[in-house]
């Protein structure tokens, strides 16, 4: 190989490693200030994350509860349990403490569609034993006056869970 092409590898080569060592010593000293300034404001930056996480939770579960027109809630105390029933207005709800159910105060009619046709999937039957359909209609409604006692009793879907059953 010829002096001068040895040469010119030997300036390439030691530029590049003046390079990478200015580069590298460039990029230690930015981390070594990256953390003493993350050091410094370590406080406020757990404080900001802190807050951004209490902000986020209650953007996603807030801590109301919403009685609608027609609608009666039942705020339930789980420390204590305790109910009270409301029926207008925005209720306090807390996650964890509370537990929060809607029923509708409107009038309610159950119609058993299996039981509407003698061939159907549960038809009624006579005396005699012969099948029959019948259109029968059952209308509820909630009793307003006692629903906060006996809203712990009650399943979540009054229709499928208490009203079918007894039909």
């Amino acid at each position: 190989m010829s002096d001068r092409l040895a040469a010119l590898l030997e300036a390439i080569g030691r530029m590049l490693r003046e390079s990478l060592g200015r580069l590298g010593a460039m990029s230690a000293g930015a981390v070594r200030e990256l953390t003493t300034a993350v050091s410094r404001f370590r406080t406020r930056l757990v404080i900001a994350v802190l807050l951004a996480v209490f902000a986020y939770g209650l953007y996603g579960h807030p801590p109301f509860a919403t009685a609608h027109r027609g609608e009666l809630l039942v705020r339930t105390n789980l420390l204590d349990g305790s109910a009270s029933a409301y029926s207008a207005g925005t209720v306090l709800a807390l996650p964890g403490i509370h537990q929060a159910r809607r029923y509708s105060t409107r009038d309610q009619v159950y119609r058993p569609i299996e039981s509407a046709s003698a061939t159907g999937a549960a038809p009624f039957q006579s005396n005699e034993g012969l099948s029959i359909g019948v259109d029968l209609a059952v209308r509820w409604a909630i009793d307003r006056t006692r629903i906060a006692q006996l809203s712990k009793e009650f399943p979540d879907d009054l229709n499928a869970d208490l009203i079918r059953p007894a039909v």
